[in-house]
Order: structure tokens, then sequence, then C-alpha cells
């Protein structure tokens, strides 16, 4: 089976709230390892790309429903985290936005070491 097809294959199991053993036996059976693999990642993808990850160190509603607007439509999980010390860190795809008082003070730290 060829990668587009494997990706077409995953678009529609991330979309099934619950897949029938039916099919999983029938995907298993079809499929290579190394296909597996890359429906596994292709999952892994999709999967990420509907999910907005946010750490702060307290639940502040107002830059829930801020990040909610900027992310419509995608899952946001948010993660009490008390060592950044006030601010936030947010995670979408590969990119993380580090705007936490940890992070500022870890980068701060970095680039005096760099220079000294």
């Amino acid at each position: 089976m060829n990668k587009a097809r494997i990706r077409e294959v995953a678009k529609v199991l991330e979309k099934e709230e619950e897949i029938d053993s039916i099919v999983i036996n029938y995907i298993l059976k079809i499929l290579s390892k190394t296909e597996l693999r890359s429906l596994v990642n292709y999952l892994k993808i999709q999967a990420s790309e509907n999910k907005v990850y946010l750490k702060a160190s307290i639940e502040d509603k107002e830059i829930i429903k801020e990040v909610e607007r900027i992310f419509k439509g995608k899952e946001i999980i948010f993660e009490k985290d008390q060592a950044l010390g006030g601010g936030i860190i947010v995670k979408y795809k590969d990119d993380v936005i580090d705007l936490s008082l940890s992070g500022y003070i870890n980068q701060l730290t970095s680039t005096l070491k760099e220079n000294i």
C-alpha cells in the first residue's frame, strides 16, 4: 500500500471514536511492519494537529479563553505547573511558545553563560 493510501486510512481511523476489532485485525493482516509504522506516525501527527497544550502556574480563565480564541476548533489541554513561576507555555504541533518566568530566567542564564 502506498503512503498516500495509508494517509487516507489514518484520516478515516482518526475520525472514529472507537475502531472495531474486525477493522483492526484486517489492517494488521494487510499492512507490513513498515506500513504499520507509517500508519501510526500519521495517526500521531493528526492527533497532534487537533490539540494545543497550555501550561500555566495558575488556571486563569481569561488566558484559557484567549488561547481558545486563537486556536479555534482545537482541543485545549491545560496543565497546571507551579514550577513555571508565572506566565504560560503553549505547545502546538512542533512549535513551543515559552512566555513563562522560568523560561525567561533559563534563557537569560544561557545567554549570560555564552557571553561570559
